[in-house]
């Protein structure tokens, strides 16, 4: 089961390896088409296949309250790392202060207190934004906080299969993702969500604004979305696949 997607980064030595372990797998099961491609071309087993990651409704204690108004809240499921570019985010949502100063924006993730956290804090308080965005850091009842929410958004810079994604289509949230990785396998088209070019503000802020205005569009769009996950990344979905999968090495 491959599911690291730095794979190209490991040492020499752990890829001789695994490529001289592979000749006796009888299949390798990847978490993306990318890792399904490098498995092929790299390894020597014949039976590769892709699964998805999906998202699992947990039952965890309510315990996460959000800040902000009711109805006008973005939330952004993402680590704090430079890939997943808060500060594209952050700097877009400036712009949306200023014509929609009543909602905020939610990030949620693991931090640790480094220089790129301290780069989006004081982001943050450059733009004086401390009143409108809001980190929680690492939050379990995740689905807890996508009811409070009204609009889910990635901005990433790069990403395999976001689990986010698919956890806002399982809650019904309208989304904006950036167009990398396999984004646009969930949002393949303008009813599903919007997808953009990633680093781009304008796009971002766009994407958002056209969502925060038009309460029908975010209904519909979120109800696309929901549907799209459930009938293609849904836990039944991915488990009757596996089991399809084992069938066919069964002896």
């Amino acid at each position: 089961h491959d599911h690291y997607g730095n794979r190209d980064q490991t040492s020499w030595l752990n890829k001789i390896i695994l490529k001289c372990c592979s000749i006796f797998f009888s299949s390798i099961i990847a978490v993306n088409q990318k890792l399904k491609n490098r498995s092929e071309k790299k390894l020597l087993c014949k039976n590769v296949y892709a699964l998805s990651n999906y998202p699992v409704v947990n039952l965890k204690p309510k315990v996460t309250r959000l800040e902000g108004l009711p109805n006008k809240r973005i939330v952004c499921l993402a680590n704090l790392r430079p890939d997943k570019d808060h500060e594209n985010l952050i700097k877009a949502f400036s712009k949306i202060k200023q014509i929609h100063p009543d909602w905020s924006l939610h990030l949620i993730g693991n931090y640790i207190k480094n220089l790129y956290f301290e780069s989006i804090t004081n982001l943050i308080k450059e733009l004086q934004l401390e009143n409108q965005v809001y980190l929680y850091g690492s939050c379990p009842d995740v689905f807890h906080i996508l009811k409070q929410s009204t609009i889910g958004v990635l901005s990433s810079k790069s990403e395999g299969l976001p689990l986010a994604l698919l956890e806002y289509g399982i809650a019904g949230l309208p989304s904006v993702a950036t167009n990398v990785g396999d984004c646009n396998l969930v949002i393949s088209n303008k009813n599903e969500g919007f997808l953009i070019e990633s680093e781009d503000v304008n796009a971002l802020k766009n994407a958002l604004l056209s969502l925060i205005v038009d309460e029908k569009l975010r209904q519909n769009m979120g109800a696309c979305l929901k549907e799209k996950v459930m009938n293609n990344f849904s836990e039944a979905v991915q488990i009757h696949k596996l089991i399809e999968i084992y069938k066919l090495h069964i002896k």
